[in-house]
């Protein structure tokens, strides 16, 4: 068995995973942001596609 060195208490090791899925984390307005992004490029893809399948 390892021996761990640094003994961390419940709080540390539970502040520690909060931190690690909190690290990139999005929240409020940027997630509206994020997805406005996100729906504009797959619109442009969607859009050319089918542009493409018209002129062939």
């Amino acid at each position: 068995m390892i021996e761990n060195e640094n003994p961390a208490t419940k709080g540390e090791r539970r502040e520690n995973k909060r931190m690690k899925r909190t690290k990139m984390g999005v929240s409020g307005q940027s997630v509206r942001a994020y997805q406005d992004i996100i729906r504009r490029r797959s619109e442009e893809i969607t859009r050319k596609k089918k542009e493409r399948t018209k002129t062939e």
